[in-house]
Formats: C-alpha cells, sequence, structure tokens
C-alpha cells in the first residue's frame, strides 16, 4: 500500500493531472478519526484512506505532506479494541 501511494504521489500510474487528482480525493477522506486525529503537527496535511473488518482489523494509509517534504504511512491493525473506529 505504501509503494502504491508513492507511485500516485510521484505520477508513476498515471499522469501528473490524474495523480494530483487522486490525491485530491485522498485528501478529502471523508474518515478523520485515524491518522489526521493522530497527527495534529502544526502545517502537516495528511491525504490518506482508511480499510476496516470490523471489530478486526482497522487500517489507514496515507500521504503526509510537511515542511520537510512528504512521508508515506501504513498502519495495519489486528485484534483492534478500544476507540480506533
Amino acid at each position: 500500500m505504501g509503494r502504491l501511494l508513492e507511485q500516485i504521489h510521484e505520477g508513476g500510474l498515471a499522469g501528473g493531472e490524474s495523480s494530483r487528482a487522486m490525491v485530491g480525493i485522498l485528501r478529502r477522506q471523508l474518515y478523520s478519526s485515524r491518522l489526521p486525529q493522530r497527527v495534529r503537527w502544526q502545517g502537516v496535511g495528511v491525504a490518506h484512506k482508511t480499510g476496516d473488518w470490523p471489530p478486526i482489523a482497522g487500517n489507514d494509509v496515507g500521504i503526509l505532506f510537511y515542511d520537510g517534504g512528504p512521508a508515506i504511512v501504513s498502519v495495519f491493525t489486528n485484534q483492534n479494541t478500544g476507540d480506533f473506529f
């Protein structure tokens, strides 16, 4: 998943315009209870996609945009308890 996001960000899967559109869609993700909620640093933007298989798995992958450059983050969990969902 991380490699897929990297390719989307770099334009390796589609042209630049299509890649920017994909990142734009990921930035408008409706569910913000995972990466965006836990990445609370000033000036950091998040483009991400969640995935679930309740009540066992809750996942989120994304691109963090900040002054140091983009960072790809992939979080896959198993046997979840608590308020991750």
